[in-house]
């Protein structure tokens, strides 16, 4: 009597996927979890320090302002003179314009001179909740 032989090598090869399979969805949800997804900034810039911890809420108004490259408002590139038209035109088209925030990331490196230069911009535009960004400092 004669039997038929199982196929056993194309079943352990199937095993052997399982694990594999098992490793990369394993490795996907980690970087899910772990990674961050945000817009990046138009320039990169390092904010300066602070002692505060006060978290702010998102601004419908982001200026970047760099020691080289110059001001944008949500990563458009505006020279100081547009930056009032632009930000009260923002304003006006904002749905709650009582919770409208103008959100400053300057370089720490940023003269001061230039930085009062862009707060008279956004003072221009008749706009007065404005928050500076910085960075925690670690304590030592």
């Amino acid at each position: 009597m004669k039997f038929n032989r199982l196929d056993t090598d194309k079943k352990n090869s199937d095993d052997n996927l399982v694990p594999l399979i098992n490793v990369v969805f394993l490795m996907l949800i980690f970087f899910m979890v772990a990674g961050q997804i945000r817009a990046t900034d138009a320039v990169p810039i390092t904010p300066p320090d602070s002692l505060s911890e006060i978290k702010q809420a998102e601004s419908p108004a982001k200026i970047l302002v760099s020691t080289e490259l110059g001001i944008f408002l949500n990563g458009e590139e505006l020279n100081q003179e547009a930056l009032s038209k632009r930000l009260k035109q923002l304003y006006l088209e904002s749905q709650s314009q009582d919770d409208f925030l103008v959100q400053i990331s300057a370089d720490q490196d940023l003269p001061v001179v230039r930085l009062q230069q862009v707060f008279k911009q956004v003072e221009l535009a008749g706009l007065t909740r404005v928050y500076l960004v910085t960075k925690l400092k670690q304590a030592g």
